[in-house]
């Protein structure tokens, strides 16, 4: 029932009669509780909101699980906005109950009320659990849609996207609001698709003018048409955002209609003032902030201080920015104060600031920001200014802990401005530092310590998350590319910046970075390769021209550089020297820019000489390095064939005396010595007084034994049975006491000498014998007939001698004979044996005695017949000889030494056989042996 004319109607005085007859007398709770229900029902419907909500009250009291009067109680509670006890019912409310979609949705738009990060968590989270129960309901998705923008902005888009097929259909459209529109085209407009914020803009505005014609309450009718400036001014300020030709002039169109229209709605003046602002036209600003000075005075003194900000007025910012925090009101102190607190930081770093004053500066931004932190202990930006104030003052370390902070927080966990800050403090504390001196200057890196290289790259990893999370930030782009030019891996820096130039085209602070870096890099190659000596360094005429090259793009990038710059207004050359972050060391080298190409186009001729004079250096070390390597390879072929020689003459030296070895053998087997000598001494030195017997003595030589003999150069004899050559001595032949002992080498150039000596010696004993021949032709030419008879004075023999009847004739003069017969006769050639050739010759003529007899004669170089009838002086000077000569051990020692039989002797070592006493005449030793032998017949 409804009232008619003020009166109610009947039926409410009927039911409320009922009502009190059900009271009396009842004791049942639930009773109870429903009776409180349907008496506030009754107060609600006659509107008596309060005793309603107290009759719900006490019916939930009694009745906890009395689903309807919670749920009527909850209602009443947000239409008072007395949203915490409604949070607080719902959520105590029997878990069945909080499943119902009507319950979620009043739950959802108790939390979304709030306006509190932790509510609007569990907004989102009562939504999902909406939409899951009614996946096709147009209200669920727009309470989604709104819980998700305040957490997830990015995710609201998919549901807005979803929410926008819905309002497609006819039937859906009636469920459509005003601010459903709204929030969607401003999601679309931040996060997604212009195209699809403009067309629910326009939506909207559909939507509400036909609402404004239908309607007839006049409070309706007012909060449709404040809807309707809303959606305008969101469509101009999305045509602000995204301009695209004569789009931007009609959003100002529409600001300054707005503003002619609606002089109460100071968002349009703001906005006008913020195009005037665009356009450097500060007065003209200020004037349109002015105009919404009476209806948002906290918003205009705001954007005042901002736009003296941007113009570089500090003071009078600083001013109006005190102004807008005495003018802010609850809501709105937390963030004056963090504004304020950043323009105080930004005055204490810019350079137009005195020195005295940046102090002072420093320390009102940290009061405003600890100010910010009691009122928000949350406030994240507080947080982060504060770790720039220290960062400033140089104390990185306190200000890396506070970014860290922030970072850690929940809000900023997504946020790329902590990221960079803490980036930055890596860079402060040990990075890569450069001393430069003016912008633009060539500048040299301090020693690069691990430490200092670690936290650079650990910089540039913070850099790169960055940009991960803002990837439209071209600042990011030109810090990474910063980092990287202060390692010197220039490379990778230019490859950043040419991604970075790909994306904005137009940007030139990335042209004026990327020329910058060329230029560093071509200047660190020709660092590097500079001086007489870089030829040596691998790939030095190719790193000289990459330099080169590096110099010519430089070039090209700063002639784009100063035409553009000097087609530029003056405010747009503060702005980009604002944003370089070294404003007056831009614009002083932006002033001397041609001065700098023209040096550098004066290097790069330098550096086309240099690379000119390497070509020729490589050029003759190519030539020389050739040569080399044929002198290389020609002396590897020659010290390869003398080694093959070398090879084959060793071969054939182990060859030779392997058969030497064997003659040896072979030969040593028909040698006998004598036996007892010591003895045969005894008896000799008994019948030493015979003397004149023992010189009347001749040997007995078999006459099988007189064969003639063949001898050979170096002292081996060919000859008779004996007769196999030969040469060399023993390879272990034991030393006595007078000879040295010498290295094979040493031996080597003795035997040389020796072989000298022996030469020269033969070679004068043949003069002498050409002599002694003349003389003795010239004596035996008057009586030639009487030469036979020469030799027939010493025919006495001794009388033993003489009784021997098979003693052989004695020889005659005949040279032949004699020859045969002498131990001492002269070998081919007319040289004289050597005393090791006449040993071997009495051996090999002993071997074959049948007897065995030893019959050698003696070392003069006359016949054993004529021994005896040499005269007295002859055989004085004979000893004497043969004294000086022979070093033998019989002389020495009284005795034979054993004589080393069957071993092989080197082929360099002598010409002579050693019996023991070298090499020396064997005077001594013949006269022994022919006292043996005669003592042994």
């Amino acid at each position: 029932a409804k009232q008619t004319n003020g009166e109610p109607p009947p039926e409410w005085a009927l039911a409320k009669s009922f009502l009190e007859e059900a009271a009396e007398g009842v004791c049942s709770k639930q009773v109870r509780a429903e009776l409180h229900y349907q008496q506030g029902r009754l107060a609600h419907v006659k509107g008596d909101v309060a005793k309603a909500m107290r009759e719900y009250e006490q019916s939930v009291d009694l009745m906890p699980q009395h689903q309807i009067a919670v749920y009527t109680l909850a209602q009443c509670l947000v239409h008072r906005k007395q949203y915490s006890r409604a949070m607080k019912l719902l959520e105590k409310s029997p878990k069945h109950m909080r499943q119902e979609p009507e319950v979620l949705k009043l739950l959802i738009t108790a939390y979304l009320a709030t306006n509190d990060n932790e509510h609007n968590h569990k907004a989102r989270e009562a939504s999902d659990r909406l939409v899951a129960l009614m996946p096709e309901d147009v209200e669920a998705l727009s309470m989604k849609a709104e819980a998700y923008t305040r957490v997830k902005p990015k995710d609201a888009v998919s549901t807005y996207e979803r929410l926008a097929q819905l309002l497609e259909s006819p039937e859906n459209q009636s469920e459509a609001t005003p601010e459903m529109w709204n929030n969607m085209g401003t999601i679309f407009s931040i996060y997604g698709d212009p195209a699809m914020a403009q067309r629910a803009y326009e939506k909207g505005l559909e939507f509400v003018e036909q609402q404004i014609l239908h309607s007839t309450d006049p409070q309706e009718k007012k909060e449709l048409e404040v809807s309707q400036i809303c959606l305008k001014f969101n469509r101009a300020f999305l045509a602000e955002s995204h301009p695209s030709g004569p789009e931007i002039a009609e959003a100002v169109s529409e600001y300054i209609t707005m503003q002619e229209d609606n002089p109460w709605f100071a968002d349009a003046s703001l906005r006008v003032g913020k195009q005037w602002q665009s356009l450097g036209r500060t007065q003209q600003a200020l004037q349109s902030y002015r105009m919404a000075m009476n209806d948002s005075p906290f918003e205009a003194r705001l954007y005042s201080a901002e736009a003296l900000r941007e113009a570089g007025q500090y003071t009078n910012a600083l001013k109006w920015g005190e102004r807008a925090l005495a003018a802010a009101g609850e809501k709105e102190e937390h963030y004056a104060y963090v504004f304020l607190a950043n323009l105080y930081y930004e005055a204490a770093t810019s350079h137009k600031t005195p020195s005295a004053a940046k102090d002072e500066y420093l320390r009102m931004a940290m009061e405003r920001y600890v100010k910010a932190l009691d009122i928000d202990s949350d406030c994240f930006a507080a947080a982060n200014g504060v770790g720039m104030v220290f960062a400033r003052r140089g104390k990185p370390e306190i200000a890396r802990k506070a970014f860290q902070c922030v970072r850690d927080h929940k809000a900023m966990e997504d946020n790329p401005a902590i990221y960079i800050n803490l980036a930055h403090t890596y860079i402060q504390t040990h990075g890569v530092r450069r001393r430069k001196r003016v912008f633009g200057d060539d500048a040299e890196s301090e020693p690069e310590t691990e430490e200092r290289i670690a936290n650079t790259r650990k910089a540039i990893s913070l850099y790169q998350k960055a940009k991960e999370l803002d990837p439209d930030d071209v600042s990011v782009n030109l810090h990474i590319a910063k980092a990287l030019n202060n390692l010197k891996d220039y490379d990778e820096a230019a490859a950043v910046l040419s991604e970075a130039a790909h994306n904005w085209p137009f940007d030139m602070l990335v042209k004026i970075n990327q020329a910058k870096n060329w230029e560093d890099w071509a200047k660190h190659t020709l660092r590097i390769y500079r001086g007489f000596r870089a030829i040596q360094k691998p790939g030095c005429l190719e790193k000289v021209e990459d330099a080169r090259d590096c110099l010519t793009s430089a070039v090209a990038a700063w002639n784009f550089i100063s035409n553009y710059w000097s087609e530029m207004t003056h405010i747009e050359c503060g702005l980009l020297s604002r944003r370089s972050g070294h404003p007056e060391g831009l614009k002083t080298f932006m002033s001397n820019i041609k001065e700098h190409i023209a040096n550098l186009q004066q290097l790069i001729e330098t550096v086309n000489a240099r690379v000119q004079e390497l070509a020729r250096q490589i050029h003759h070390n190519d030539l020389q390095l050739e040569r080399l390597n044929l002198e290389k390879k020609e002396g590897e072929r020659e010290a390869e064939n003398r080694a093959k020689n070398s090879e084959a003459f060793r071969r054939e030296k182990h060859l030779e005396a392997e058969d030497q070895a064997l003659r040896l053998m072979e030969s040593g087997r028909h040698i006998r010595l004598g036996r007892n000598l010591e003895a045969v001494k005894d008896k000799a030195a008994a019948k030493s007084s015979n003397k004149k017997k023992k010189t009347e003595e001749k040997q007995e030589i078999p006459q099988e034994a007189e064969q003639p003999m063949q001898v050979v150069e170096g002292g081996e004899d060919i000859g008779g049975d004996a007769a196999n050559t030969i040469s060399g001595i023993f390879d272990d032949e034991i030393p006595h006491d007078d000879e040295e002992v010498v290295v094979p080498r040493e031996r080597e150039k003795k035997d040389k000498k020796k072989k000298k000596d022996k030469k020269d010696k033969k070679d004068k004993d043949k003069e002498k014998d050409k002599e002694k021949d003349k003389e003795k032709a010239s004596a035996d030419a008057p009586k030639p007939p009487e030469a036979p008879a020469a030799p027939a004075a010493p025919a006495a023999p001794a009388a033993p001698a003489a009784a021997e009847p098979s003693a052989p004739p004695p020889p005659t003069m005949e040279a032949p004979a004699a020859a045969e017969d002498d131990v001492t006769a002269v070998g081919p050639g007319g040289r004289k044996l050597t005393a090791g050739e006449r040993i071997r010759l009495a051996r090999a003529k002993a071997q074959n005695d049948k007897k065995k007899s030893i019959a050698i004669g003696s070392s003069s170089s006359k016949s054993s017949s004529s021994y005896s009838s040499s005269s007295p002086s002859e055989k004085k000077k004979k000893k004497k000889k043969n004294k000086k000569r022979s070093r033998s051990p019989i002389s020495s020692y009284g005795g034979l030494v054993p004589v080393p039989v069957w071993l092989p002797r080197p082929a360099n070592y002598g010409q002579d056989f050693v019996t023991g006493g070298g090499s020396a005449p064997m005077g001594g030793l013949t006269s022994f042996l022919e006292a043996q032998s005669r003592g042994l017949a």
